[in-house]
């Protein structure tokens, strides 16, 4: 009996080693999993976007616009920040999302390689290039022989507040910012736009920004002492405050009818006057402008509560294509078309006011009021082409006239509820045979809110705090009978 009770006894300690041995096997096979896929995914969350943004706005993801734009690259990219990497992630705030969108670069693109640099520790980055005169806080973009340099400050957006006397930051441009440098960096053509000067013309600050971010090259060029470019395909008249002389319009014409695609774009202010050349000019294409500004009688086509800033219809699918938001046309000047065909010339209509708009003339009292014969759909983009045959080949020469040169500015081009920035974007690309420019607006970063549902809200606190924790309560429960029973 003695015997036999050992021989248990052995039995039951052996089964027990056997068991603890597995357990302890199981524990360590387990320990030694969760560390591997710790790494594993530290190491993949360098190279694939993992995270979930859940702002109504995406403001710490990339838009489509430029994931496709990474997934369409064929050259290696390098984006270097010049300040240490700890520093600008215990900065948080506003860098915080800074620095999100920034390292999601080489996530969605194998050819994109972001890294962080202290120009304290390592100065050689700047004397590499002394010709970019960077410093700590500049984010330098390499592609190739080619280098774009922006910084950490541009990345942001400000306003100033009157009340307090002070700048703050009112939206983040970092992925345009970013983007843009990427693409002029890449683009292995890069379309020159000329900026007609001479005649106190106004460009404002957000319309070249515009053109620097898509990749073109704006160069000046006055009416009066320079030549037009015939590499340029589209140049720029905005606003211009005194009338342009005969010699500067035979320029334009020569230019418009130089044996290629040509176009010029011009944007009318009613700061401008009467102008009667430039309306000669005008005319001779189809295109009548007015000296009345445009209004709106009904509240739901202006915005501010201003009358003049007014929302505008698309009357034609061009430049327009996807796009939902209207667009804004502030001051705008009475434009119409004399006729829609002439000869070579044919003219078409391709933005609209409503038809509760009005013409108010410029030097209306307050006393004024209009009658029946003011209000019409006005135009507010008129495009008129004519068109030629040089030694058999057929060449397009076209002026695009906007009611008002408001539209490109920083209230017009920067607004994330209207589609400026994009339309005028689609404008250019077409003038100058591009199809690759970039259209990314800024992101407000003001009161963020959490772009979820209240029930989807709740459903993911369920399962975080709920469902997740029972579900491993009843695994380890399950584990402990299943050890305690043997």
């Amino acid at each position: 009996m003695a015997v036999r009770e050992g021989r248990k006894q052995n039995s039951a300690s052996i089964r027990r080693m056997k068991y603890g041995g597995m357990a302890a096997a199981l524990t360590a096979a387990f320990l030694a999993a969760a560390v591997l896929l710790n790494l594993v995914l530290q190491t993949a969350a360098k190279r694939i976007p993992l995270s979930v943004d859940l702002t109504a706005n995406q403001a710490f993801a990339l838009s489509e616009e430029s994931r496709e734009f990474l997934r369409k690259l064929e050259k290696p990219v390098s984006i270097t920040v010049l300040i240490d990497e700890l520093t600008l992630e215990n900065a948080g705030g506003y860098y915080a999302q800074a620095r999100e969108i920034i390292d999601q670069y080489e996530k969605y693109s194998s050819l994109v390689e972001v890294r962080y640099v202290d120009p304290v520790v390592n100065p050689g980055i700047i004397t590499q290039y002394p010709e970019l005169a960077l410093e700590e806080y500049d984010i330098l973009v390499i592609c190739g022989g080619r280098q774009e340099k922006t910084s950490l400050p541009a990345l942001f957006q400000t306003g100033y507040a009157q009340a307090t006397g002070t700048q703050y930051i009112q939206a983040s441009c970092a992925e345009r910012e970013i983007s843009s440098a990427i693409l002029r960096c890449v683009s292995d053509r890069r379309e020159k736009v000329l900026l007609l000067t001479g005649q106190e013309e106004v460009y404002p600050d957000a319309l070249r920004e515009l053109l620097r971010d898509g990749g073109y090259e704006a160069a000046e060029r006055n009416l009066l002492t320079d030549t037009l470019d015939g590499d340029a395909r589209a140049v720029l008249l905005m606003a211009p405050q005194r009338d342009l002389e005969l010699d500067m319009l035979q320029k334009l014409e020569n230019y418009l009818d130089g044996g290629a695609d040509r176009t010029l774009i011009f944007a009318a202010h009613p700061s401008s006057g009467m102008l009667p050349n430039l309306t000669a000019f005008l005319a001779q294409w189809g295109i009548t402008l007015g000296d009345a500004i445009v209004m709106e009688s009904d509240a739901a086509r202006y915005a501010n509560g201003l009358p003049y800033i007014c929302l505008v219809d698309y009357a034609g699918a061009d430049y327009a294509e996807d796009l939902t938001a209207p667009f804004l046309s502030p001051l705008g000047r009475t434009i119409v078309p004399s006729f829609s065909e002439k000869g070579v010339y044919a003219t078409e209509v391709l933005l609209t006011y409503g038809e509760s708009a009005y013409a108010r003339p410029v030097d209306a009292g307050a006393d004024w009021s209009p009658d029946q014969e003011d209000f019409r759909t006005w135009p507010a983009l008129i495009r008129s082409t004519r068109t030629s045959h040089v030694d058999g080949a057929v060449y397009q020469g076209r002026v695009l006239a906007f009611a008002s040169a408001a539209s490109f500015d920083a209230g017009a081009v920067e607004n994330a509820s209207v589609s400026n920035r994009q339309y005028i974007s689609n404008v250019l690309g077409a003038a100058t045979a591009r199809p690759d420019g970039l259209t990314i607006p800024s992101k407000a970063l003001a009161q963020p809110q959490l772009g979820i549902t209240q029930a989807q809200y709740y459903l993911y606190c369920a399962l975080s705090v709920v469902a997740l924790p029972v579900v491993i309560l009843v695994i380890g429960l399950a584990v402990w009978l299943r050890r305690r029973s043997r």
